[in-house]
């Protein structure tokens, strides 16, 4: 089965999101002192809760960017899901981080747009 260049690129994002999410939840769970910020945050607990809950988004992501260059609709429904998902936790870690948060934000949604626009040329092959 042919796949198109943007559902590979869209596949080989997600692994990367994922370990860069995993990377910051262990960060946060052996010593969440880095993350710590000053003014009011968005997040309503601790980062080690923080950090826990990013590991295993992370995890999640990796796997279903694996999954997604198979090609399926499901693949690519979870994908887009997952994405969001990172998105939207990276949106509320952005005062602990704000450049890697929105960096990590600009890849999920390149992810989105390559899921949603590009996937059907996958499907057509």
């Amino acid at each position: 089965m042919k796949t198109s260049g943007w559902v590979i690129f869209a596949s080989v994002m997600m692994v990367m999101i994922g370990v860069f999410m995993i990377a910051d939840g262990l960060v946060a769970i052996i010593n969440d002192e880095v993350f710590l910020v000053t003014e009011e945050q968005i997040v309503a607990f601790d980062f080690t809760t923080w950090g826990w809950i990013h590991l295993i988004l992370g995890f999640v992501v990796t796997l279903a960017g694996f999954a997604v260059t198979t090609g399926a609709l499901w693949a690519r429904i979870i994908g887009v899901f997952m994405a969001m998902s990172a998105a939207l936790s990276q949106i509320a870690f952005i005062q602990a981080y704000p450049f890697w948060s929105l960096l990590i934000v600009f890849f999920a949604v390149m992810v989105i747009y390559a899921l949603l626009v590009h996937g059907e040329e996958d499907a057509a092959t």
